[in-house]
């Protein structure tokens, strides 16, 4: 009878805590729910995402996609966002040549600035690289269960155990590619085991261990740290835009209906001067900008909007919109 009674509460066990961890995964979903839609009235900021990279090659090659993919969901289900794709080869390269022409610039004793051209590039307000930085395993137990009777009831075996990642985040400045944050993510997942339970008519069994689904869980709760600080520190800047032609006093604006812009919407429009650029490093330290005046929305579409001027005048394209 004791047999029994170790097999049914092992059983109970893992009933439980599977409905514990569907019941937390529901909660999760409603809670990225909640954000988009309270998301929806805000206006959209384009930010830039590239696959992560991804040293520890036992994790697999399709993890550096994986965790991209992930990052993008994410910040879309925000409803803060218009995300851009953007490859990682690219981004290294771009960040690279910077680099050295940065360096460039200053044996030579020649100001040369590298930010704008790569701005246009990644034609997003910000951009966003990863990294995993390690993945392990945390604390972990397990235990038996016998057998009773002639074929009656079988043995079974319970395991938990819990696996640990670490991310990194960087964010950089499109303009002038300095690195204007970086956040690291911590997240752990325990996973619950029970296989070899059956008897005589039949019975069943579950795989242990289950790596993969574990791991994916962990790094999803990595992934929400970062996205929550990613979501903080864009809320500090000022949504941009850019004038895409001005007709007649009519100014055409290349963000829409999907960015958040509504009828009535009131921004403010900046003409952009010459890059300036730091005679010793070389490095760009953005733009001189000068105000332009004042523009209202009359008439939106998915992709472009158009506005009436307000105030000022003479807007042109490439001049900077912004909300405030």
């Amino acid at each position: 009878m004791k047999k029994i009674f170790s097999v049914i509460t092992l059983t109970i066990m893992a009933l439980t805590l599977s409905t514990g961890n569907s019941f937390a995964v529901k909660r999760e979903k409603k809670k990225e729910f909640k954000k988009e839609e309270t998301g929806k009235t805000s206006l959209k900021k384009v930010v830039a995402v590239a696959d992560f990279d991804v040293e520890d090659m036992r994790l697999g090659s399709d993890v550096a996609t994986n965790l991209g993919d992930m990052l993008v969901d994410k910040l879309v289900n925000t409803g803060k966002f218009i995300v851009v794709e953007r490859d990682r080869k690219v981004i290294d390269m771009t960040l690279a040549r910077a680099a050295e022409r940065e360096q460039g610039a200053k044996q030579s004793g020649m100001s040369r600035g590298s930010g704008a051209e790569a701005g246009k590039a990644m034609a997003a307000q910000a951009l966003f690289v990863g990294m995993v930085t390690g993945t392990g395993k945390g604390s972990s137990f397990g235990g038996g269960g016998g057998g009773w009777g002639s074929g009656g009831a079988g043995g079974g075996l319970l395991g938990l155990s819990s696996k640990k990642v670490s991310l990194i985040i960087r964010w950089y400045d499109t303009t002038s590619l300095e690195i204007k944050g970086s956040k690291e993510c911590a997240g752990s997942q325990s996973s619950l085991s029970l296989f070899g339970l059956g008897g005589a008519s039949g019975g069943f069994g579950a795989a242990g261990g289950n790596f993969r689904s574990t791991l994916a869980k962990t790094f999803s709760r990595a992934m929400d740290k970062c996205v929550d600080w990613i979501v903080d520190n864009m809320e500090r800047l000022p949504w941009e835009g850019k004038v895409i032609s001005s007709k007649g006093g009519r100014i055409y604006m290349n963000a829409g209906g999907s960015a958040g812009v509504k009828v009535g919407d009131t921004f403010t429009v900046y003409k952009a001067g010459e890059e300036l650029v730091d005679p010793d490093s070389g490095a760009s330290l953005g733009v001189e900008e000068t105000l332009a005046g004042q523009m209202q929305i009359s008439k939106v579409m998915p992709k472009f909007s158009i506005g009436m001027i307000t105030s000022g005048g003479a807007f042109r394209q490439g001049d900077i919109v912004r909300d405030r």
